[in-house]
Parts: C-alpha cells; sequence; structure tokens
C-alpha cells in the first residue's frame, strides 16, 4: 500500500467535538464546480490499480490521504492540481445536517465561499 499525505495545519486549533469535513474538486461542468465529499469511493483503473482519497483529523491539523496499491501507475490528473474544500462544522449544529453535499451544507449553514478554507495541492512529491 502507497500512501501520499498532505498536511494543513488551522490558524488555530478547533474545539474538541467539533467535525471537520473535506470535499475534492472532482469536475467542472458548464462553468460548475462539482465537489465530492471525501472519502471518496474507491476509483478502479482498467490495469487493476486503485486509488482513495480520505482524510484525518486532530484538533490542530487536516491530512489528506492519497492510498493506491501503486502510485506509479496513477495518472497526473489524479496526482496534481487537486483542489480541496475543509469545512468544519461546531459540533452543535452537525446533527441533521446534509453533509454529502457541499452546497446544500453551506445553505444550511449560512456559509459563503469565504467561510472555509480551499486547499490546492499543485504538485506532490
Amino acid at each position: 500500500m502507497a500512501l501520499i499525505t498532505v498536511r494543513y495545519t488551522f490558524p488555530e486549533n478547533i474545539i474538541d467535538g467539533d467535525a471537520v469535513l473535506v470535499y475534492r474538486l472532482e469536475a467542472v461542468d458548464n462553468g460548475l464546480d462539482i465537489w465530492e465529499p471525501l472519502p471518496t469511493a474507491t476509483i478502479f483503473f482498467d490495469d487493476g490499480g486503485f486509488l482513495q482519497y480520505r482524510f484525518n483529523y486532530t484538533l490542530g491539523d487536516v491530512d489528506i490521504i492519497i492510498e493506491s496499491d501503486d502510485l506509479s501507475l496513477i495518472d497526473n490528473e489524479f496526482m496534481l492540481n487537486q483542489v480541496f474544500r475543509i469545512i468544519v462544522v461546531p459540533s452543535d449544529l452537525i446533527s441533521g445536517l446534509d453533509t454529502n453535499n457541499m452546497y446544500n451544507l453551506m445553505d444550511q449553514l449560512s456559509l459563503d465561499k469565504n467561510n472555509f478554507k480551499t486547499l490546492d495541492i499543485r504538485t506532490i512529491d
């Protein structure tokens, strides 16, 4: 198993119990961003390899993890120029929210794009 981890450190620690949600920009369709929540369902390739994006977090940071059986088989489109959005939701608000759709979540929490962080991974070494 091969892993690549990219860490985002919060400007200040989050509150214990808050939920951290991470979304990956999967595609752009007719100028509209399509965001998928992590962990992503496993992507299987024709050559037999696989890829999955997932994350974990502490009160101080978020690790975005790219996992594969063989990273050398993964096309650059899945490894470079990846854009992720990180949203921290207070624990008292998470219950009953639809976290699968980032736009619905933003509406439910009265958020706009200025209320969350965008992490753009240009290159992965």
